[in-house]
């Protein structure tokens, strides 16, 4: 009997370990046809999408001892089947250094499709002014002509660029 207990509890040990593996199961679903296809596409958008923003800085960035490297973002949008690209240079050198604005700085931001090449609106701040327009047909319908009240069209091309950019994301 005293080698039957061992024995017996190995086995019952044993069969408890099995079960709790079988019913073990992936922490996720393994993912199926269609969402590893749409997963895939999404990839070719985006990456399409980089490279037409490498051509529209290549082309069109801040290039000169004036501005320093621009910055960009993009952003591919389904429903419309276009990819913008967002692009902000800065003029003054100073600005990575000291952290802060100098009373020269010049920042600019643009909005472009992708597909097309076309700038679609921009804003300009400097000193204490502010500017922008928006040039897109849909865009530009809107709004009417920019005045003091709306930064000289800053404020429109701004919410122009951020809708298109960061809305329904």
């Amino acid at each position: 009997m005293k080698r039957l207990l061992p024995i017996m509890l190995g086995t019952i040990l044993a069969m408890a370990v099995s079960a709790s593996r079988a019913q073990q199961q992936p922490a996720y679903p393994p993912a199926t046809t269609a969402e590893l296809l749409a997963f895939r596409d999404r990839i070719e958008r985006l990456s399409m999408c980089a490279q037409l923003a490498l051509k529209i800085l290549q082309t069109r960035g801040g290039h000169g001892p004036d501005w320093d490297d621009p910055t960009l973002d993009t952003r591919y949008d389904p429903a419309t089947g276009h990819c913008y690209v967002w692009m902000s240079m800065v003029s003054a050198p100073s600005f990575r250094q000291t952290g802060v604005f100098s009373a020269t700085a010049t920042v600019q931001t643009t909005l472009w499709d992708g597909q097309t090449q076309e700038l679609l609106a921009t804003t300009t701040m400097s000193r204490h002014r502010r500017s922008g327009a928006v040039f897109a047909h849909e865009g530009a319908d809107k709004h009417g002509p920019p005045s003091a009240d709306n930064g000289y069209g800053f404020d429109d091309a701004d919410n122009y660029i951020n809708r298109l950019m960061y809305e329904n994301r």
